[in-house]
Formats: structure tokens, C-alpha cells, sequence
């Protein structure tokens, strides 16, 4: 890998990180024209307003107005400072970088610190396992059915039964203490005197994150010890709400075929892979995270979840059901025999067995349905009534009318009750819904017109973004000045054009200021990169600008529409006579104001101010014709 020194190696690093590949990562992403649109990473909606450009390769959400580069992205994100962000992206891309001199990078050489003393941790726990003190861990890995190929693809290791083994062995590296505690490796003993080792007597599953780091550890005691499972704690690195086990080796199978089965524990997962199911990933317990849901929906459109029989009905599975269905993802479940999880359901009886199940998992309506029919029964009226109370808001959640009418004309039957009165109460639950609805979104809410219409939410959440606007400058103007911004974002090179033809006062003669900085800025690093003998990319533009508040208006403008190249030469002479029209009105106004002062007490009124207004009339007039 080489080294790359100053500006050249943001800018390769930039050109070996495309933002759709990116973003991708983390937002599902649908191409609509030239751009790709999704669900924004940074604030909840239904309606997709995050917008990305591949040719620009800018990102801007005209929902919450954020907007930028690659490095934007990854630093709102991830958390970090722009040099974290080039660190991050130039890790993906293989790029190597020079040592940080500033304090900004010290969290993320901290953070490099832990993945290298992880990765040497992983490396231990392997060679345990294959060594002569790792036989309980092998012999109980090959009773569970795990081949060796299977045990050096997920790098399944031991931890001695010695209380610091791992510590010994680090600190003769020259590990430091308080790095290891921060990675969660060691535990300080509780009369002060040291530290001793978190993991001991168990077999190790490595967490890997979605690039393949490893970022912590899960446990399985060899000796009936407690807890049974032990996982890494929080860290820098191992957030478990945010945590998938296996999706780093599952991630290019979901994306294939855009579904990935959930299951609850280490040994479900590797089971899964190892019996040609590619597409599996734990959850590490029954309760999903609002996080984990939305990184699945980065990745895939339907989940099947498969977890253990006597945890499919708890009520913190449901809720994790109900977290994947509002990420927009399409839910269903595998009905496991009593006493049986994946793991155990494949090595008895086999992947087709399997398959068998997964065909047959029931839609998260129906899962629903058949729990509450389960729970309440149908032999009495109060059985039916409460299944009927259960159901609705369920049956009334489902926007599609075709698929709704379908599940209520099935469950009436199963209920035996008539469709009609089941259609009935469903169509009171939605009444009540959107007369709630109404009370909070009603008159005087200042969403409630854009709540559910994305252009008129768009061209609100514009004018909010403008900064200092006179209230005398025209709608038209507005229009103008922020126009030839775009055009200039677009095309640099029509610069100087734009600048003589607004002249005397060029840019600087804008009303409104965020454009008046924006077309300055830009004008200025235009000019000392053609003099440098450099080109100008417009994908470096943001580095131009200081502040986020006028980079997210420049992703915006660069992101939007643009004109062809013959369409966008007549509209920049169109706003140049905008604009140019605009201030001779309002210097023929300020002449009609002078004049009327000096009237009304006497004064003679200069010929030259006479003159001025006639020729400012003249060319008023003369522009306009021009249109």
C-alpha cells in the first residue's frame, strides 16, 4: 500500500470510495432517474427523502436537510472527526495513510489500538483451541456436529481454565492494562490487587462487524459455569443493540436474495451456514433493537426468523417482530417442533427438513393471529371477543385494502364470526386512528401540510434553509440567485460569464447571503485552482466550505435536477436579467423616493438624478424584452 501525503490522499481516498457503495452499507437504497433514494439514516420517516448522487457523489435528505460527501456521511454516522472519516474510508478502500500529528485523531487511533489488540486476542483464543488445552473446547465443538472447516471459518477458540492466561501472554507483548480492560478482555480484581481474565474455561465465538473486524467475544462455559453464555461488554466497539453475529459472512447472501433469516444464538448460526443456509446471522438474544432492524433493511426485504420454540412466543420476540415490520421489512416466522432450535432441528433432521420449515413460515399477520387464537381460544363469546380486540389493530396496521380484506375474510372464518362485523370493527379502529391523527396534525400545526407530501415538505424545509433573505427581495430573485448557484456548482467553468454579466458588482451584489457566500467561495477556489494549473472536480466542492449548514445546501443544490447544457444557457441569461432588472427597480425606486423628498420641501431636483431615472427606465424596458 502506499503512502500519500496532504490533499492527495483525501482525494484518493474519496475516488476509491463511491457514496452509493457506501451509503449502501447503511441505507437501502432504489434508483429513480440519475439518483438513488432511501429511508435517511438520521431522522425516522416513511416516505424516502434521502437522495444520493452517484455523479455528484453527494448525499442530502430533503427532509431533515442534511446533506454532504462520502466523508459527511461516514462522520455524522460514525461519530467522527474528519480525519476519523478519512481513517474509515481509507481502512475500506486498502489505502494506507500517514501517522496523525493532531490530537483530532487521537479517538481513532484508539479505536485502531483496540481492533489490533481484539484481533491478536482472537489469534490466542484460536491457537488455544488447537493446542493440547483446547481438547474440551474440540471435543465439545465436534459433539455439536461443527466440521474443521466451519471452526476456522467463524475462528472458534478456547479459553483456559487459567484466571490470566491471556493476561500473562499480552503483557509480555507490551500490551498495556487499561487497553486491555478497554477492550473488555480483563476484569480488575476486586481487593486492587490486579486484573485477571474475563473469558476462562469456554468456548470463544468471535463478533466480527459488518467489515469482518473483530470487535468482541461470546463465551459458552465448558463446566456448567454461570452464566452459561458471556458476552464481551460495551466498548468502543461491541454496541450489542447494534450487533448482528455473522453478518459479515451472511451480508453478500442477503443482498443476493434480499431476504436473511434471524436466528437467536452463536451455535443457531453457524449451524445455519455450515448446512449451505448463507444468508443466517443471531440477534444474541430475543430482543431486537430498533438498530438492528435498520441495518437489516440496509440489506434485505423480508426476514424469517427462526428462534428457539420455547421463545417464539415471548413478549419480547413480538416486539422485535413488530420493530423489523415498521423498518418496512416484509416478517415471517418458522414454527420450530416443542424442545427444538435450528441448531438441533438440522443435525436431526437435515437442510431439507429445514427448507421444508422455512417454506411453511407464516406471514407476522398470521403469526399474530395464531398466538392470540392460542392464548384465548374460540369454544366461548369471550374467547372470540378478545381474539376479535387482539387482531384489529393488527388487521387495521395492513395499508394494502386487497391484502386486508383477504386476512379478514380468512380470520372470520377460523373465528366464526361474520366477515362483516370483523370488517366492521376494523374499519372503527382506522376511524379512530385518523381521528387521532387529525387532533395532532390538525389546523395551526405547522407539519401538517407536509407531514405526508414530500415536494411541498421539500420546498418548505428550502425556504427554511435560507439564510438572511430581505423581505423585499422577489420570489423571483430568490429563484435567480439560488439558480446561477447550481449552475455554477454544476459547471464551474461558466464562473467569469456569470460574473461579467452581473457586473459591476458580480456575486458579491447577491441579496441573499448564504448564495452570496456560497457563489464567492467557490468563485475564489475556482480561480486559485485554474491559476495553481489544477483542474476543478465538483466532487471536492464541500471541501470549500466551512460549516455544515452551507455544505447541506450545497449537496442540495448540486443534488437536485439539474439543466442540459443548451436549457441551463438560456435560463443563466434569464437570471441575469432577473437580477439585473431587480436592482435597477431598486435604484429607480430609491430615485422615485428621492425625488418625492425633495419635492415635497422645495428642492430643486438634480438633472442628472432626472436622467439617471429615465435611463434606468430604458433599460428596464429593453431587458424585459429580452426574456
Amino acid at each position: 500500500m502506499a503512502s500519500v501525503q496532504g490533499e492527495e490522499v483525501v482525494d484518493r481516498v474519496r475516488q476509491y470510495n463511491d457514496i452509493v457503495e457506501v451509503i449502501t452499507d447503511y441505507v437501502a437504497l432504489k434508483r429513480s432517474g440519475k439518483n438513488y433514494f432511501g429511508l435517511c439514516p438520521f431522522h425516522p420517516e416513511k416516505t424516502p427523502s434521502f437522495s444520493v448522487s452517484p455523479e455528484k457523489q453527494m448525499f442530502y435528505c430533503f427532509g431533515c436537510q442534511t446533506g454532504g460527501d462520502v466523508f459527511s456521511f461516514i462522520m455524522k454516522k460514525e461519530g467522527l472527526d474528519f480525519r476519523g472519516a478519512l481513517e474509515f474510508l481509507a481502512d475500506r478502500a486498502g489505502i494506507e495513510l500517514p501517522q496523525p500529528g493532531s490530537a483530532g485523531g487521537q479517538a481513532s487511533r484508539e479505536r485502531q489500538e483496540l481492533y489490533r489488540v481484539l484481533e491478536g486476542a482472537a489469534r490466542y483464543f484460536e491457537n488455544l483451541l488447537r493446542s493440547g488445552p483446547g481438547e474440551p473446547a474440540r471435543r465439545y465443538l465436534k459433539d455439536r456436529g461443527l466440521d474443521p472447516e466451519t471452526v476456522e471459518r467463524f475462528r472458534l477458540g478456547y479459553a483456559g481454565r487459567s484466571w490470566d492466561g491471556l493476561l500473562k501472554a499480552f503483557t509480555r507483548q507490551g500490551i498495556e492494562l487499561a487497553r486491555l480492560e478497554q477492550a473488555g478482555l480483563i476484569l480488575p480484581r476486586r481487593d486492587g490487587s490486579g486484573y485477571y481474565d474475563r473469558f476462562r474455561d469456554r468456548v470463544i465465538f468471535p463478533i466480527r462487524d459488518r467489515r469482518g473486524r473483530v470487535i468482541g467475544f461470546g463465551g459458552r462455559s465448558l463446566n456448567d459455569g454461570t452464566p452459561k453464555y458471556l458476552n464481551s461488554p460495551e466498548t468502543a466497539l461491541f454496541h450489542k443493540r447494534e450487533t448482528w453475529y455473522a453478518l459479515d459472512l451472511a451480508r453478500e447472501e442477503i443482498r443476493r436474495t434480499g431476504t436473511v433469516l434471524v436466528v437467536e444464538g452463536y451455535m443457531d448460526a453457524i449451524a445455519g451456514h455450515q448446512y449451505g443456509f448463507k444468508n443466517v446471522v443471531a440477534s444474541l438474544g430475543t430482543s431486537l433493537t430498533l438498530e438492528q432492524a435498520r441495518i437489516l433493511s440496509t440489506l434485505a426485504s423480508e426476514v424469517v426468523i427462526s428462534y428457539d420454540a420455547d421463545a417464539a412466543g415471548t413478549t419480547a420476540t413480538m416486539r422485535g417482530l413488530e420493530i423489523l415490520s415498521k423498518q418496512g421489512l416484509r416478517v415471517r416466522v418458522v414454527t420450530l417442533p416443542v424442545d427444538a432450535d435450528p441448531d438441533s432441528f438440522l443435525r436431526s433432521s437435515g437442510a431439507e427438513a429445514f427448507k421444508g420449515l422455512l417454506a411453511g413460515a407464516l406471514p407476522l399477520v398470521e403469526y399474530r393471529f395464531r398466538r392470540v387464537l392460542k392464548k384465548h381460544g374460540t369454544s366461548t363469546v369471550e374467547g372470540k371477543v378478545r381474539v376479535v380486540r387482539e387482531i384489529v389493530p393488527t388487521l387495521a396496521e395492513i395499508e394494502n385494502e386487497v391484502e386486508r380484506s383477504a386476512y379478514i375474510e380468512k380470520f372470520s372464518h377460523q373465528l366464526g364470526v361474520r366477515e362483516d362485523s370483523l370488517r366492521h370493527e376494523v374499519g372503527k379502529y382506522r376511524q379512530r386512528k385518523r381521528q387521532r391523527r387529525a387532533r395532532t396534525w390538525g389546523p395551526g400545526h405547522r407539519n401538517r401540510k407536509i407531514r405526508n407530501n414530500r415536494d411541498e415538505h421539500r420546498n418548505e424545509q428550502i425556504m427554511a434553509a435560507l439564510t438572511a433573505i430581505s423581505e423585499k427581495t422577489p420570489l423571483a430573485v430568490q429563484k435567480a440567485e439560488e439558480t446561477l448557484v447550481r449552475l455554477v456548482l454544476n459547471r464551474p467553468e461558466i464562473i467569469e460569464r456569470i460574473a461579467v454579466g452581473l457586473s459591476p458588482d458580480g456575486f458579491e451584489g447577491f441579496e441573499i447571503e448564504s448564495y452570496r457566500k456560497i457563489a464567492g467561495l467557490l468563485a475564489k477556489a475556482y480561480r486559485d485552482s485554474i491559476a495553481a494549473g489544477k483542474g476543478f472536480d465538483t466532487r471536492q466542492v464541500l471541501s470549500v466550505f466551512d460549516d455544515e449548514q452551507t455544505r447541506s445546501l450545497v449537496s442540495r443544490l448540486l443534488i437536485e435536477e439539474g439543466l442540459d447544457r443548451l436549457e441551463s444557457e438560456k435560463v443563466l441569461n434569464d437570471c441575469i436579467i432577473t437580477i439585473k432588472v431587480h436592482k435597477m427597480k431598486k435604484r429607480r425606486f430609491e430615485i422615485t423616493r428621492i425625488i418625492a423628498e425633495r419635492e415635497g420641501k422645495g428642492v430643486p431636483i438634480e438633472k442628472e438624478l432626472l436622467e439617471e431615472y429615465q435611463e434606468l427606465s430604458r433599460c428596464i424596458e429593453e431587458m424585459e424584452r429580452q426574456r
